[in-house]
């Protein structure tokens, strides 16, 4: 009879042990999972930073700055004429 009793808990402590490992390797994929996607995000976002930059830096140049005045805003230098044509 004591031999039973002691198997019975040694089956209750091992089913409580596997179900302690099942929830640990469940929770340890969902982690993984999380982290591949923080990771892809962080690449996106850092190839998209890049890119900014980038234009940024197009942005910058004295050309690029007198070209988006003259055509945006419709700037002219000294002694220039500007026309405007409506359709």
């Amino acid at each position: 009879m004591k031999v039973n009793l002691w198997i019975v808990l040694l089956v209750l402590l091992l089913s409580y042990l596997l179900l302690l490992v099942r929830e640990d390797l469940i929770q340890n994929k969902m982690l993984k999972n999380n982290k591949q996607w923080a990771e892809s995000k962080i690449d996106n976002l850092s190839w998209k930073n890049t890119e900014l930059n980038n234009s940024l830096n197009k942005i910058k140049t004295a050309k690029t700055i007198e070209k988006l005045a003259r055509e945006r805003l419709n700037f002219t230098k000294k002694g220039e004429i500007a026309f405007k044509i409506c359709q």
